[in-house]
């Protein structure tokens, strides 16, 4: 797995071979142009169905974590002790939006009941409809409790 932070790419390969040649080629493209990649926030993960696996006979810990599109992906096992990702909403991201709904909230303090429970009614089912991904049901509880707190 490729990801470069900076630019939001992320791209998967299946061999580390195939990730190398890919970064290299793309290196040299970039640099016909008088480009390049930034080297602190590009990076080569190992992440996928056999990354745990791989990780722990080689004696090292969990697979790596990756920002992506507002979810932190996760090497993660289903109830049959399969594979799949979880893909919990950015912790920093959650609060900078809670943040947002209490300035808000606090700005329209003065206005009518219903006009800002619509609003924010609004706001919560947007960010509900984003985020409503399978296994971030535990995020978007405490997303809707910290809202109601708010309220």
């Amino acid at each position: 797995m490729l990801c470069d932070t900076q630019t939001t790419v992320c791209l998967g390969f299946r061999t580390q071979w195939q990730t190398q040649q890919f970064l290299e080629q793309l290196q040299v493209r970039l640099a016909r142009f008088g480009l390049s990649l930034n080297a602190s926030k590009t990076r080569l993960i190992e992440f996928g169905r056999f990354a745990a696996k791989n990780r722990r006979r080689r004696g090292l810990g969990k697979p790596e974590t990756f920002d992506f599109l507002g979810f932190t992906h996760c090497c993660s096992a289903n109830r049959s002790d399969g594979f799949q990702i979880l893909r919990p909403t950015v912790k920093k991201r959650m609060r900078v939006t809670l943040l947002a709904i209490r300035d808000e909230l606090k700005r329209r303090r003065h206005e009518p009941v219903r006009v800002v429970g619509q609003g924010l009614t609004r706001v919560v089912s947007g960010y509900f409809n984003y985020h409503a991904v399978p296994g971030n049901l535990i995020r978007l509880d405490g997303f809707r409790v910290a809202v109601c707190r708010l309220w």
